[in-house]
C-alpha cells in the first residue's frame, strides 16, 4: 500500500511540475510575442521616419535644382552685361579713326 500511496504522490508531484514549466513556457511565450509587437511598433515607426526623411530630401533636393538654375541664370545675364558694359565702355574711349575690327578685338579679349 506505502508503495501505491508513494507512487500516487511522486505522479501528482510530477504533474505539479509539468503544470508549472508549462506556465513558465506560456509566460515565457507571452513576453515574446509582447517583446515582437513591441519591436514590430518601434520598427514601423522607424519606416515612416525613413519615408518622410526620403520625400524631404527629394524636396529639398528638387528646390536646391531649382535655385541652382535661377543663381547660374542670373550670372550669365550679370557676366553679359557687363561685358556689354565692358565693351561699349572700350568702344567709347577707343578713338574715332580706331577701325570696327579693332573695337570687335577689345570684345574678343574681353569675352
Amino acid at each position: 500500500d506505502r508503495s501505491g500511496a508513494s507512487s500516487e504522490a511522486g505522479d501528482s508531484a510530477s504533474v505539479s511540475n509539468d503544470s508549472g514549466a508549462t506556465m513558465s513556457l506560456d509566460n515565457a511565450r507571452i513576453l515574446l510575442i509582447e517583446r515582437l509587437c513591441s519591436l514590430q511598433k518601434v520598427l514601423a515607426k522607424r519606416q515612416e521616419k525613413i519615408e518622410f526623411y526620403e520625400s524631404h530630401v527629394s524636396t529639398l533636393t528638387r528646390d536646391v535644382t531649382k535655385k541652382s538654375k535661377i543663381i547660374q541664370t542670373l550670372l550669365l545675364r550679370v557676366e553679359t552685361g557687363e561685358r556689354t558694359k565692358l565693351a561699349s565702355e572700350a568702344y567709347k574711349r577707343s578713338a574715332p579713326s580706331a577701325s570696327l575690327a579693332d573695337s570687335f578685338g577689345v570684345l574678343l579679349v574681353m569675352g
